[in-house]
């Protein structure tokens, strides 16, 4: 049974996803619920991860993440994951702005072992190979709920430099 307050690496993975289901391998029970924080989130509030295990213990089929309103100053940044959501799922995700990409993703997941499970037991599509998303290999609508958290996604070197001044304004 994994021990959930010791430090694991894990083999060669393609993203947070594949590690987590990883590690998914070592739990003893496939409804444990797994709370996925990608690691280019330095500055996660711990309500959300909160909240996403509330919700997958509530409805456990579905795959959940966050979302928040997209900033007009972040529809031509690749690295910002925009999201086509409506009636709390999100349709499709996106690197590129188009109508209806209203909302970022939030670097977290929440889901269940036996999910882990499946997702793993599919090959990588296309376009989550193209575009670097590994959310698409779901193939389905994942459960969200909206947020204000305004995180800094550190996805090049020098977005370390605005953490560590989000840091010390905190101080």
């Amino acid at each position: 049974m994994l021990d959930a307050y010791q430090p694991y690496l894990t083999t060669d993975r393609r993203n947070g996803t594949e590690r987590c289901a990883e590690l998914a391998d070592m739990m003893a029970a496939e409804d444990d619920v797994v709370v996925n924080v990608q690691g280019d989130e330095p500055l996660m509030v711990p309500e959300i991860p909160q909240r996403l295990l509330f919700n997958v213990q509530q409805r456990p089929e579905r795959v959940w993440t966050a979302v928040r309103a997209l900033k007009a100053e972040e529809k031509d940044d690749r690295d910002v994951v925009k999201c086509l959501a409506r009636d709390g799922e999100i349709e499709n995700w996106s690197r590129y702005w188009s109508p209806g990409y209203e909302w970022v993703q939030v670097g977290v997941y929440g889901y269940t072992v036996k999910r882990l499970r499946e997702y793993m037991a599919k090959a990588p599509v296309e376009a989550e190979t193209a575009l670097g998303l590994e959310q698409l290999r779901w193939g389905e609508p994942l459960a969200c709920f909206t947020t204000e958290y305004d995180g800094v996604g550190v996805d090049r070197p020098e977005h370390i430099a605005l953490v560590e001044e989000r840091l010390r304004r905190c101080s």
